[in-house]
């Protein structure tokens, strides 16, 4: 038996064992308050109490419980049994106000006629490594809500083709509940024509690492779709996924098509008029001229694109574009007339009709030029006033002519009885 200086002596060790350990033991007597018989001293420096002010107060643990765990732990210890431990981790007020994570491992004590005598326990601060979940959790929450919540369809699947796990807008985009697309394959989404296509991109993604290109896929019902598809490899631990991410591109080759409909028609509307029609940027260049322009002029297009418009016809005396570009502030239409000299040698009348080029923010880009060719109007023009100028003439004389027979007929009367 132990005299008792030994057992001093063996109390001091563990009291110096419990000052450096960083588990706190306690022991405290059954529910309903679970009053607090013993703690260790390392408690101050776990928790920021003094041993004493769990001894002094009742019910001491229960009140510095966080309320959102308070009811939950409780009942733990209250449905704590013998033949089996309890392992619970709750929040715990701190001394400073902040609320500490613990682990909290509790035996029953019996006594030796099988009666509860109380509870034993040891905590852990987890505070760090709970942080460190939850930061976790939150994380994973968000790269959860990215994937599902994405705005295209996103597919992970093994080098093999095996879907592995797809997003909301997946199962939306091609018809299929989850577990049916988690029975099929990539290949199952392609048209039967594509599939030597999907095989060669498999190929590619192993060598490059990824891919990005436009695809046809195919949805449960069999209707087919043009889809703009990517795909990279992952790493994941010892494994290599694919990620691959699907946006359907109807709408936009839709628009597309209607897009060069509407070029095609409005190509072939300025093709085919009989006027001119010269397109500018802000800096005066040709940027576009319909082929009775170019006949006007007298050059191919290749030739008219990006020459100065104001520079081309200056040559023959215009007034620069400037001119009309102030006249254009005033006015929504400026027009102008001139004299062209064409490569040929041939010299053209022009009539010119500039208005202002306006991108979809209103700002102006350029000038839209309507040419018309009035060289045989005005030579028309001329030929009639020449016409007019010598009928006049002819009138003129004319009348002379009658006036000039009048007077001879009247002096033959004066002087017909005088020489008669």
């Amino acid at each position: 038996m132990m005299s008792n200086s030994e057992q001093i002596d063996i109390r001091q060790q563990l009291d110096k064992l419990l000052a450096v350990s960083p588990a706190v033991i306690y022991v405290c007597g059954p529910g309903p308050h679970f009053t607090t018989t013993f703690i260790s001293d390392n408690v101050s420096r776990a928790l920021g109490y003094q041993p004493a002010e769990f001894y002094d107060e009742p019910g001491f643990w229960n009140r510095h419980l966080h309320p959102e765990d308070r009811e939950r732990v409780i009942s733990k210890f209250i449905g704590l049994n013998a033949e089996r431990p309890l392992v619970v981790e709750y929040r715990f007020r701190h001394r400073n106000g902040d609320y500490v994570w613990l682990r909290d491992e509790v035996m029953l004590q019996s006594t030796a006629g099988g009666n509860i005598s109380g509870l034993t326990g040891t905590w852990f601060d987890i505070t760090e490594r709970k942080s460190f979940e939850l930061e976790l959790i939150e994380k994973e929450r968000k790269y959860s809500s990215l994937f599902h919540d994405s705005g295209d369809a996103i597919f992970i699947h093994d080098l093999e083709g095996t879907i592995l796990d797809i997003n909301r807008k997946a199962l939306k985009l091609f018809g299929y509940s989850r577990e049916e697309l988690l029975c099929l394959k990539v290949a199952d989404l392609h048209p039967s024509e594509a599939l030597a296509g999907c095989a060669a991109a498999f190929e590619e993604i192993k060598k490059r690492g990824a891919i990005a290109g436009e695809v046809v896929l195919r949805r449960k019902c069999g209707a087919e779709f043009p889809a703009e598809l990517s795909a990279s490899l992952v790493r994941v631990g010892a494994e290599t996924i694919v990620q691959g991410i699907v946006r359907d591109i109807t709408d936009r080759k839709q628009a597309e098509l209607r897009l060069r409909q509407s070029e095609e028609r409005y190509r072939a509307v300025f093709e085919s008029i009989r006027d001119g029609l010269v397109i500018t940027d802000s800096s005066s260049k040709i940027s576009f001229a319909n082929p009775a322009a170019c006949e006007i002029l007298g050059l191919e297009a290749p030739s008219l694109f990006g020459q100065n418009l104001a520079a081309l016809l200056e040559e023959d005396g215009c007034a620069d574009l400037a001119s009309v570009r102030r006249e254009l502030e005033k006015s929504p239409v400026c027009r102008r007339e001139l004299q062209f000299t064409r490569p040929d040698g041939g010299n053209r009348q022009l009539s010119l009709s500039a208005a202002p080029y306006q991108d979809s923010s209103g700002e102006s880009e350029g000038l839209v030029v309507i040419i018309v060719d009035v060289t045989t109007e005005k030579l028309a023009a001329q030929e009639r006033q020449e016409l007019r100028d010598k009928l006049a003439t002819a009138q003129r004389m004319e009348s002379l002519g009658v006036l000039a027979g009048g007077v001879a007929h009247d002096l033959n009367n004066i002087l017909g009885p005088l020489v008669g």
